[in-house]
C-alpha cells in the first residue's frame, strides 16, 4: 500500500479513537508469550506505516504528523504489553502506568517512569528518562528485581558491566535499592530492536535475505563475545531477546547479564537456560566454557536468517561460506565446537571479503 498524507492521516484518526489499546489490537487469544506476539506483530504492521522518514518527501508536515501517529502508536503498544505482562489485557480497563504515572527517587536523582518494556523470570524492566545537569532529557531502561531475594543476581549484573565497558555492552547509569529493599540498575536506553522484533518485522518474516547484514551482525557480536571472555566473563543466557541491533550506526548490543559468570570457578554452572538456544551441555551442569556462549549466538544467528531452531537446521538457500560457519558454532559436542568467538570474528571477516566483497555501510530498515 504506498503511503500518502491520506492513508497516514486515516490511521491518526483511527488511533486518536482508542482510548485502550484493545480498542486498537482487538481480542487476543493464547498464552502471554503468544499474546505478546500477536501484539507485537500487529504493531510492526501499522509502524511501518507511519515511519517518519518515509514521509520526508511530503515536506516537514508530513514528518511531522508521522512523528505524532508513532508517538500514539507507541504509547498504545506499550499499553498492551504492560497488560498482556501483568494478565489485565481484555478484562474491565485499568489504567497501567505509561506516561511518567510514578516517579522513582534514588539517591543521586529522580527518575520518570514512562512504560512497562518487558518481564522475565527475575525482573521488570522500564522505561524512563531524567534531566540533567544541562536540563536535557537522557532515555533509561530501570531493572528491578521481582523478589528480593534476586539481589545478588543484578549486584553481580552491576559489577561486571562496571568492570568491563565496551561499545556493545549496556551503560550502567547507577544502582539503588527501592523502599522495600530490592536491587535495581539504571541503565542507558538502547534506541534498537532485538532480533525477535527484528524477525517481527514485515520484511524479514521469512528471515534475514540475502543474509547481507547477518556479517556485521554477526561480526558485532563475536566481537563483544571475545572481550568478554579475555575478561572472564561468560554471558551464559544469548537468546534473541537479549541481542540488540541497531541500525543507524551498525551496532550489536549484548544485554542482560543476571545469569553470567564472572571469573568461573571450576566448580560453577550456568543456572540460566533457554529452550533451543542454550547449548545442550548446560543440562547436565558442564563445566561454562565459552563455547556455551558461541553455541547460543549461532543458534540466535539461525533463527534470525530464517533457520528452524527446533530442528537446527539452516536456511536452504542459504549461502554455503556461511552456512558452514555457522554450522561450526552449533555443534552438539562441545569439544568440537569453536571456542574462540574472536577468531571466529577474524574468519568471518575474511568470509565476508569474500562472499560480499568490500563491507559498505548499507542501513537495514527497521
Amino acid at each position: 500500500m504506498p503511503l500518502t498524507m491520506k492513508t497516514l492521516t486515516e490511521l491518526n484518526d483511527r488511533l486518536c479513537q482508542c482510548q485502550t489499546p484493545e480498542e486498537l489490537f482487538g481480542e487476543i487469544l493464547g498464552t502471554r508469550d503468544e499474546k505478546l506476539e500477536t501484539v507485537s506483530r500487529a504493531y510492526m504492521d501499522l509502524r511501518w506505516q507511519c515511519m517518519p522518514n518515509f514521509f520526508a518527501p511530503l515536506g516537514e508536515e508530513g514528518v511531522r504528523l508521522a512523528e505524532e501517529v508513532t508517538n500514539q502508536l507507541n504509547r498504545l503498544y506499550s499499553e498492551a504489553k504492560a497488560r498482556i505482562e501483568q494478565s489485565f489485557y481484555g478484562l474491565p480497563y485499568q489504567t497501567v502506568p505509561t506516561e511518567a504515572q510514578w516517579l522513582l527517587n534514588t539517591a543521586t536523582r529522580q527518575y520518570r517512569i514512562l512504560s512497562v518494556m518487558a518481564e522475565d523470570a527475575v525482573s521488570y524492566l522500564y522505561r524512563g528518562e531524567y534531566d540533567d545537569a544541562n536540563g536535557d532529557v537522557i532515555p533509561v531502561s530501570i531493572k528491578i528485581v521481582q523478589d528480593e531475594a534476586d539481589n545478588r543476581m543484578l549486584k553481580k549484573e552491576a559489577d561486571i558491566l562496571n568492570r568491563v565497558k565496551y561499545v556493545s555492552l549496556p551503560t550502567l547509569v547507577e544502582s539503588f535499592e527501592t523502599t522495600d529493599d530490592r536491587a535495581g540498575l539504571v541503565l542507558r536506553y538502547i534506541d534498537g530492536l532485538d532480533v525477535y522484533a527484528v524477525r517481527q518485522a514485515p520484511p524479514y518474516r521469512e528471515g534475514l535475505k540475502p543474509p547481507f547484514h547477518i556479517g556485521w551482525i554477526m561480526e558485532r557480536q563475536l566481537s563483544v563475545l571475545g572481550f568478554l571472555h579475555k575478561n572472564k566473563v561468560l554471558h551464559g543466557n544469548i537468546e534473541p531477546g537479549n541481542i540488540i541491533v541497531r541500525s543507524r550506526d551498525h551496532n550489536v548490543f549484548l544485554i542482560d547479564f543476571v545469569f553470567a559468570l564472572d571469573h568461573p570457578r571450576q566448580s560453577d554452572f550456568f543456572k540460566g537456560f533457554t529452550e533451543y538456544y542454550s547449548a545442550p551441555e548446560l543440562e547436565k551442569k558442564a563445566k561454562p566454557m565459552p563455547s556455551a556462549d558461541i553455541y547460543s549466538l549461532g543458534m540466535s544467528m539461525l533463527y534470525l536468517l530464517g533457520g528452524d531452531v527446533e530442528n537446527r537446521t539452516l536456511p536452504e538457500d542459504l549461502w554455503p561460506e556461511v552456512a558452514s560457519f555457522i554450522q561450526k558454532m552449533i555443534e552438539l559436542d562441545p569439544s568440537k565446537r569453536a571456542n574462540d568467538a574472536w577468531q571466529l570474528a577474524h574468519e568471518l571477516i575474511g568470509i565476508r571479503n569474500d562472499v560480499i566483497g568490500k563491507p559498505k555501510f548499507v542501513e537495514l530498515e527497521l
